[in-house]
């Protein structure tokens, strides 16, 4: 699945915020489609590893550190019923050659695979510092 998103923006001489949405699609990749703002070329792609567990890549030519200063998952569940939570698991690889980092749902301690519902995603947030990319 590939996400076209104006994914980073500096804000700062060395600070950068990267920033993704994907709908989940219950135990598939997520669907391409779903995903807002795809207008600007760059690109970041998710696919779904086992139940709840999504690897996201983030777009070839960024040049991010290793490990960020921080990575935040916000989930959105399209209504009170199916909630569920997301959490960054392991350590991140952001380097030149992989740039990656792994979701993974849960409810209730137990891993769950959300649904392809309307209104249920899964955001990300990245706060990286000494950017020597774009």
């Amino acid at each position: 699945m590939n996400v076209r998103d104006e994914i980073c923006r500096t804000i700062g001489p060395d600070r950068i915020i990267c920033a993704g949405s994907f709908a989940p699609n219950g135990s598939s990749n997520p669907d391409p489609t779903a995903s807002r703002g795809r207008t600007h070329g760059f690109t970041f792609v998710v696919t779904y590893a086992a139940t709840g567990i999504f690897t996201v890549t983030l777009p070839e030519g960024y040049t991010l550190p290793e490990q960020p200063l921080c990575i935040a998952v916000f989930p959105q569940a399209s209504a009170l019923a199916n909630w569920f939570d997301a959490i960054v698991v392991g350590e991140t690889t952001l380097n030149t050659t992989t740039r990656q980092f792994v979701i993974q749902a849960h409810r209730a301690g137990v891993a769950n695979a959300p649904a392809a519902n309307a209104g249920t995603r899964i955001n990300f947030l990245l706060y990286v510092s000494n950017n020597t990319g774009r």
